[in-house]
């Protein structure tokens, strides 16, 4: 045995033997589909993971999130396995099928009066395939931070080079550990749950990506952290500003690539139109213009006071004459 094998076997064994609390059950799925829910395209960013599934959807006419929340919470009609899927959200009900690549089935109006056929596909043409990583320290004993993590994790793009960047940025956005490939991916949530359980500050904490784009070559995505302080006090949830990715050259895509120059006063006069038009003037708090998340039909912005941060859509209607040309997300703002 060479010394290189050598190294192999010992790296072999040691990620073999890591403590159960820091392995995975099982990988849970991510699906990227497109296609109609009546004759409106529509676009879905779904998640199972085990017999319970969640995500968002939008119109790609209007390209604003709605959240999709697990159909478990009516007992009469819970979920089983994957091939099943019943979805909620504010305005109906998702009941359908997912068999191999599609999901089909019929949506029903809140008050049950409407109901439309819908057809999704998975697509990856311009997107990234991903699993999500969900790891817990629950089997520790000795831990002093119970530490529960939810983390996607690319697996493939069109570029091996993309793929690499992707894995280190995601990771270090969301945890502040690079994401190594599949075969250390162990070791990887062994070092997420040792950062965590070594935080003195923190009694339990839990860390959660979320995709809120993944076409055109461009992905999006928040990290949520919530729990509590030593002392047993809630502290509160904590979103990360939102990070957008170039799928095609691994870059994260920055104020400097989307605005023209000296686009902040214009910038806080277009949002106060949306503020005072969708929000009913209820947003308080100055526009922090350089934190914002890239979607498809606009961009989430945040205005901040000293109890709040608030989040605003923001149609790119309204933001083009502040859009630089040619930039990066030029296929969204069309």
């Amino acid at each position: 045995m060479n010394i290189k094998q050598l190294i192999f076997y010992f790296l072999f064994l040691f990620c073999a033997y890591l403590p159960s609390y820091a392995q995975e059950v099982r990988e849970h799925q991510y699906l990227h589909l497109i296609g109609t829910l009546g004759k409106i395209p529509v676009t879905m960013d779904l998640e199972i993971v085990g017999d319970a599934a969640s995500g968002r959807f939008y119109f790609n006419k209007m390209g604003q999130p709605i959240y999709l929340d697990d159909g478990d919470f009516d007992a009469e009609i819970p979920n089983f396995g994957k091939e099943n899927i019943w979805l909620s959200e504010t305005y109906g009900k998702w009941e359908g099928k997912l068999k191999k690549d599609k999901l089909s089935g019929i949506w029903t109006s809140a008050d049950g009066k409407k109901q439309l056929p819908f057809t999704l596909v998975e697509n990856y043409a311009q997107s990234a395939q991903m699993i999500v990583l969900r790891f817990d320290n629950a089997l520790n004993p000795n831990a002093a931070t119970k530490v529960k993590a939810s983390l996607h994790y690319p697996t493939t793009t069109k570029n091996g080079e993309v793929l690499r960047q992707l894995k280190n940025e995601i990771g270090k956005t969301a945890v502040g550990i690079a994401m190594p490939n599949k075969a250390l991916i162990n070791t990887f949530k062994f070092g997420v749950l040792d950062k965590f359980e070594k935080d003195k500050d923190i009694k339990e904490t839990t860390v959660e990506t979320t995709i809120f784009l993944n076409e055109s070559n461009l992905l999006t995505i928040s990290v949520f952290q919530s729990g509590k302080n030593q002392k047993g006090e809630a502290a509160g949830i904590i979103r990360s500003n939102y990070h957008t990715w170039d799928l095609l050259t691994g870059n994260e895509l920055t104020a400097k690539e989307i605005f023209v120059e000296n686009y902040e006063t214009n910038l806080e006069d277009i949002a106060q139109e949306v503020i005072r038009r969708d929000y009913e003037g209820k947003v308080f708090g100055s526009i922090l213009p350089h934190k914002f998340g890239i979607l498809k039909g606009g961009m989430m912005f945040f205005a901040e006071n000293a109890n709040i941060i608030t989040e605003i859509f923001v149609p790119y209607s309204q933001l083009k004459p502040i859009l630089k040309k040619n930039s990066p997300i030029e296929a969204l703002v069309k």
